[in-house]
């Protein structure tokens, strides 16, 4: 019996691979740093803020300016913490809540000093810039960790 030769195949055609699809960078798709660094910047002027005067008090002979770690200050400065750390974890909910409850507890403060000033005839009591700091800090921090969030939702990660 005569052999047969082995068929011959042609060698197999050279697989080329499709250029990946690459997606413009969109504000849905974006990772949106300078939101993210406007929330930082509020969280630390929270925690700025915490530190430096909350009210002043002028007599005519004396004047004493009080700090906010002298009070709610300790807390506040601890949310500012927190909320710092929550926006580099990406936890933007947890932000949004702990920024709600700083901002909450200062503007209770706010309205506490406010209600002091021209109240009494002895002295003059007036809200510090340190207690507006630490305000816009958390009003700032919470409006942009809900951009944040709001950015997360529309990319379709949820939590």
């Amino acid at each position: 019996m005569a052999e047969s030769a082995s068929p011959t195949y042609p060698p197999p055609a050279a697989s080329v691979a499709s250029p990946p699809v690459v997606q413009p960078a969109t504000s849905a798709t974006a990772d949106r740093p300078l939101i993210r660094l406007i929330a930082v910047l509020g969280a630390i002027a929270i925690a700025i803020g915490s530190f430096t005067p909350w009210a002043s008090v002028s007599a005519s002979f004396m004047s004493v300016d009080v700090n906010g770690t002298e009070g709610d200050g300790v807390i506040t400065l601890v949310g500012g913490i927190v909320i710092l750390g929550l926006v580099f974890s990406r936890k933007h909910l947890a932000g949004i809540i702990v920024g709600i409850i700083t901002g909450g507890i200062l503007l209770s403060d706010l309205g506490s000093v406010a209600d002091l000033v021209n109240d009494d005839d002895f002295a003059t009591v007036s809200v510090g810039w340190g207690l507006y700091l630490a305000t816009a800090g958390a009003v700032v921090a919470v409006v942009a960790l809900i951009l944040l969030k709001l950015g997360e939702r529309t990319r379709g990660k949820v939590g």
